[in-house]
């Protein structure tokens, strides 16, 4: 697995520097936030999981699991001593949540395998469910190396594959998060030799529809840019890319391809996974974090 995120590019001069490293055109500039304080957009209705009557709805009888999170498994949900890491992903949030074209169903990618899209996925997803007015679903859609439930601690059947294939109702697929109840995951499923034909079925629009419906925000652990048919397909029925590079791995040549392809339109922010040098924890400057970030004396 990769290593833990290090570091998030968040401003328009790093996220500038680092497409100039990379030979490639200069990124969207990024949007201004809305003050932190300020209302955020009334979003999806919430999730009933139990009905109140009338017909059942698409979440009933949803299953709740606890989540079996060890180390070198992902962040989430924020309660470890990387309190520095965990914070990057709540400024992520942030600009996600203040973004004025209001992304709500975010696809997770990279160039290549092995960059941190599926940590990435999951960090993304955990933070935006803390948040107790916000019902959060994240979706396995990488459906040939399917990682997340085995990452979390539960099975990854049924699942995406099994819903879209008509093996299985979305209720059964679903897992809630006993640790976290506005969280939802959607495991890839069982194995399917043609993943692209799923996704590129009435049956996964439908899917995204309701999804669409019934969540505050959609985010979508993807598989790389440019190497398969899927992402294509995931990305056009999204609001948003979030791109994560991991400078001690990722190949510049395929991922100045990757940019170039997706454009800036879809283009939300760049994260850095692995980062040998973070912005706001270099050194001389680690204890000023820790000791700003701490309560006040009284």
């Amino acid at each position: 697995m990769s290593k833990m995120f290090e570091a998030l590019v968040s401003r328009e001069g790093e996220v500038s520097r680092l497409m100039q490293q990379l030979a490639a055109p200069p990124p969207l500039a990024p949007a201004q936030l809305s003050h932190p304080d300020q209302a955020i957009p009334k979003l999806a209705k919430p999730v009933t999981v139990i009905s109140s009557g009338g017909a059942p709805g698409p979440l009933e009888g949803v299953r709740v699991l606890p989540f079996k999170i060890t180390a070198g498994t992902p962040l989430f949900p924020f309660d470890s001593d990387q309190a520095h890491v965990a914070e990057q992903y709540r400024i992520t949030r942030t600009k996600l949540l203040h973004d004025p074209r209001q992304p709500r169903v975010i696809v997770v990618s990279s160039s290549a395998p092995r960059d941190g899209k599926t940590i990435t996925s999951i960090n993304l997803a955990g933070v935006l469910a803390l948040r107790p007015e916000l019902k959060v679903v994240l979706v396995e859609a990488d459906l040939r190396r399917a990682h997340i439930a085995g990452l979390l601690g539960f099975a990854n059947t049924p699942g995406l594959s099994d819903v879209l294939s008509g093996k299985a109702a979305l209720a059964d697929a679903l897992v809630r998060a006993e640790q976290c109840p506005n969280l939802f995951i959607l495991p890839g499923g069982s194995w399917h030799g043609d993943a692209t034909e799923l996704l590129d079925s009435p049956a996964w629009r439908n899917l995204c529809e309701t999804l669409r419906r019934e969540f505050s925000y959609v985010v979508l652990d993807s598989p790389p840019m440019g190497v398969l048919a899927d992402f294509e397909l995931l990305q056009a029925v999204s609001d948003g890319v979030v791109f994560v590079i991991r400078p001690d791995h990722t190949n510049r040549a395929e991922c100045k391809k990757a940019l170039e392809s997706l454009g800036t339109r879809k283009l939300l922010g760049v994260i850095l996974n692995a980062a040998k040098e973070w912005p706001l924890y270099q050194a001389g400057q680690s204890k000023y974090y820790k000791d700003y970030s701490q309560a006040p004396n009284k």
